[in-house]
């Protein structure tokens, strides 16, 4: 038989059973779509793996069609889940976690996955012996609900100075700016990109430190506890992608760098500080639940919760998650 009469012959039974089929209520296998996720995400740097998985495609090509909102309070993020507004929040640190577990809160964390040293001091013309008490009486910018407010006390806890002997001085991303230029700041704890925008607005005068003392803030990702437990797949698949922007991030620093640094807002500069001070790694680990106690007990002793005892912050761990992407990370006491 002539090959072209043939290869048409097979065409015309491949289209009439189609037909057929269609006719007789026969369903035809169709691309599965996209589940549609929407994430509320804190810009820092800390967001690198998620930015990168979102430029390259990870989610997409795992089924997740992801909608993402951005921030710079990790508060907000979290109310975002909370409320109804997003299913996932990545990037808030563990503070209004513990917040919310202090008011028997529904938040779930499913996943660190940066364990960073990113919280600075800004001072402005700092004179005298530059010393830590030389801030005394010094009106000092923080962020309520924030590390900003935690961290703040524990460096001049741990240098001596009193939180009562500074002036400390609510700000936000919005008006921190406006302060600073006004004189009516002389120091903000920050991150970037706000250190070096506070350069620019007192002209370079500044003095930058760190204020951690080597305990990282944990970037976490975050869901209401109802939804975790009914989206158990969509969460293995949210992290499965974004260890996949973990991996391009620690195999690509520079590229991924220059890639996202626009989004964020980050000086061509900031790249070698930004390889040292993240640790990108999906984990679930005890030096979470160590610090979200000590956090915890510096909120009831600074009375800034209703609560009288610390939780039980394996309660709020949600393993299943990662167990199945990276179970090597799950190290709970």
């Amino acid at each position: 038989m002539n090959r072209k009469i043939a290869a048409v012959i097979v065409f015309a039974i491949v289209l009439v059973a189609a037909t057929a089929a269609f006719s007789l209520g026969f369903p035809i296998a169709q691309k599965p779509h996209a589940e549609e996720l929407r994430v509320s995400y804190l810009n820092f740097e800390s967001a690198a793996p998620f930015l990168i998985a979102e430029d390259r495609g990870f989610f997409t090509q795992d089924g997740l069609n992801v909608t993402a909102k951005s921030y710079t309070n990790g508060a907000f993020a979290v109310d975002d889940v909370l409320e109804g507004r997003a299913d996932i929040a990545i990037g808030p640190g563990e503070y209004p976690v513990v917040a919310d577990a202090l008011r028997n809160g529904d938040i779930r964390v499913i996943g660190v996955f940066d364990k960073a040293d990113i919280i600075f001091l800004v001072v402005r013309n700092w004179t005298g012996t530059g010393n830590v008490s030389d801030l005394r009486g010094k009106r000092i910018g923080y962020t309520p609900g924030t590390m900003t407010a935690f961290s703040l006390d524990r460096f001049l806890s741990v240098h001596g100075l009193p939180e009562r002997e500074i002036e400390p001085v609510a700000v936000s991303a919005a008006n921190m700016n406006d302060l600073a230029a006004t004189g009516r700041i002389d120091a903000v704890v920050t991150l970037q990109p706000f250190v070096d925008q506070m350069r620019n607005t007192w002209g370079g005068n500044v003095t930058v430190l760190h204020v951690q003392g080597g305990q990282p803030v944990f970037g976490l990702v975050v869901a209401n506890g109802t939804w975790a437990r009914e989206h158990p797949e969509t969460i293995r698949i949210f992290l499965a992608s974004l260890d996949k922007g973990i991996q391009y991030v620690d195999t690509h620093q520079e590229e991924s760098f220059l890639s996202v640094r626009g989004r964020i807002g980050l000086d061509p500069a900031y790249l070698e500080a930004f390889r040292q001070q993240n640790q990108f790694g999906l984990s679930l680990d005890r030096s979470l639940v160590a610090a979200m106690e000590d956090e915890a007990r510096w909120m009831i002793s600074n009375n800034l919760t209703d609560a009288t005892e610390v939780p039980d912050f394996r309660q709020v761990m949600y393993t299943d998650g990662i167990q199945k992407v990276s179970p090597g990370g799950v190290n709970l006491p």
